[in-house]
């Protein structure tokens, strides 16, 4: 499991194993998730402070710079894409259980 100390109020969310993604459609608006192929509204509301301290700890993190825009970034099992604008506030999606493929096998016969 993944620890971003800007997120610690959706901490249950990103380890709930049946949740997919997590929407925040921006300051002050219900944080959506997506189980069971549906989005649900929860009760959380982040501020503007949360999501750009959490938007700037993953930055940092991965080293990928935060300008406005678009911003992607992978952090462990988890993507974050996040549109970053100090007009409409930043809004953000993480999708979750990303799988990497493992060989354990060559991926291509030997010779």
């Amino acid at each position: 499991n993944i620890t971003i100390l800007g997120l610690n109020r959706l901490q249950t969310l990103l380890n709930d194993r049946f949740i997919q993604s997590i929407e925040c459609p921006g300051p002050g608006k219900p944080v959506l998730v997506q189980k069971g192929g549906a989005m649900q509204a929860t009760g959380i509301m982040l501020s503007e402070e949360e999501i750009n301290s959490a938007m700037k700890e993953i930055s940092e993190r991965t080293k990928i710079p935060l300008v406005q825009g678009v911003f992607r970034a992978a952090v462990g099992n988890i993507i974050v894409i996040a549109v970053v604008s100090d007009f409409v506030g930043t809004r953000f999606i993480i999708q979750k259980n990303i799988h990497r493929p493992q060989f354990t096998n060559p991926p291509f016969p030997q010779r």
